[in-house]
């Protein structure tokens, strides 16, 4: 047998201290393994993430016929429709002042040297020096070797007329008797043109609105006394007036300091549930939203009533609706599944929901703040859309 070769003690203690750091070395190791796979589990467990979609408002529409009636059907809603009608006669001044041609007018002064009297008739001719006529307004006497005066006027409208301080002679005498009279003026001829009123479209259409204003507001009132009685007044109203006729006691371009102006009005209104309205308003819009979209809400101001035909024997009718509302994208959208965005970078996933339909901006928020990742389940991604 070979003797057994025994080790140093030093060279045993060398060894023994190696084994030992090799062990602490593998508990090392096998410390940060555990650790850090707490630290990933831990992680993975409580990563959050916040994600805040600002969603375009998108309009919704809907046109529908609803039925208004005092006894209302299913689907229909409780009212009442009424209807009038009026004639009212009122007097307007004209307001429009034209230029109009007209007939000069002055006094004039007729001498004789006859030694009798002569009598002129009314629209006795006389003529001035540049040949303008002028006629006598009324039948005269003239005395023996006398005068009278008498107004004259021009033959013919116009400025022509005013033809100032002028004499006469007198073309329908004989030439004999002619020669024995002098006529002249004493207040020279006037007025060949004149400032008149006259009745102008403008007139009687400011005069129509001011009539059917008036008639319409009070067949309208009595219309609501009349729907207060059956317990409709004070709710929703829909009304319309017609005029029918508009007539004036002159002719348009008259002249006339005044008219009389002759409309007739026909009035007719829905008074209806107005809380009944809505509600079948916003279901109709509903029905119209996408399944991606959540409804908002009626746009009241963008809603439109129109009476569409009215049955005023049974006092109802039928109402045309042209709803408007909005709706934004809904958070159970699947486009918005948080599955989708789920352990990728914020970047990324911002990017992706930006490029939805109907998103108009997108922010995310995670935690712990330094992670540059959503989390990778899904449950822990938050999505808020607003």
């Amino acid at each position: 047998m070979k003797p057994m070769i025994q080790q140093a003690p030093d060279q045993q203690a060398a060894i023994a201290a190696a084994h030992v750091m090799l062990y602490r070395r593998i508990a090392t190791i096998f410390v940060v393994l555990t650790v850090g796979t707490i630290a990933l589990a831990l992680y993975v467990v409580f990563a959050r993430a916040t994600v805040v979609i600002l969603s375009r408002q998108e309009p919704v529409r809907s046109e529908f016929i609803v039925d208004v009636a005092r006894e209302p059907a299913p689907g229909d809603v409780a009212g009442d429709v009424l209807e009038a009608t009026e004639t009212l006669t009122q007097s307007f001044p004209s307001t429009s002042l034209v230029k109009a041609d007209a007939h000069a007018t002055g006094l004039v002064r007729i001498s004789s040297s006859l030694a009798r009297a002569q009598t002129l008739v009314a629209t006795t001719r006389l003529l001035t020096p540049t040949g303008m006529l002028f006629r006598i307004k009324k039948t005269v006497l003239v005395p023996a070797q006398g005068s009278v005066e008498v107004e004259a006027f021009a033959d013919a409208a116009g400025i022509a007329g005013d033809v100032g301080t002028t004499t006469f002679t007198i073309p329908g005498l004989l030439p004999g008797t002619r020669e024995k009279f002098r006529a002249e003026t004493v207040a020279p001829p006037t007025g060949g043109v004149k400032d008149v009123h006259a009745v102008t479209k403008s007139d009687v259409d400011s005069a129509t609105q001011v009539l059917k204003d008036k008639l319409s507001g009070d067949l309208l009132g009595r219309l609501r006394a009349q729907a207060k009685e059956g317990g409709f007044a004070g709710q929703g109203e829909i009304s319309a007036a017609d005029l029918l006729t508009a007539a004036t006691d002159v002719p348009v371009g008259s002249e006339a300091p005044e008219f009389a102006l002759t409309v007739k009005i026909h009035a007719q209104a829905f008074f209806y549930d107005e809380a009944e309205l809505k509600k079948l308003i916003e279901a109709r819009l509903r029905e119209n939203v996408p399944f991606d979209r959540k409804f908002v809400r009626v746009e009241d101001a963008a809603t439109k009533l129109t009476i569409e035909k009215t049955d005023i024997a049974a006092r109802s009718g039928n109402l045309r609706v042209a709803a408007t509302g909005v709706a934004t994208l809904s958070p159970d959208a699947p486009q918005l599944d948080p599955g989708k965005i789920a352990g990728v970078s914020s970047e990324a996933a911002v990017g992706y929901l930006e490029k939805l339909d109907g998103v108009s901006s997108a922010s995310v928020k995670v935690s712990p703040f330094w992670s540059g990742r959503l989390p990778d389940i899904a449950e822990n991604i938050k999505i808020e859309v607003r």
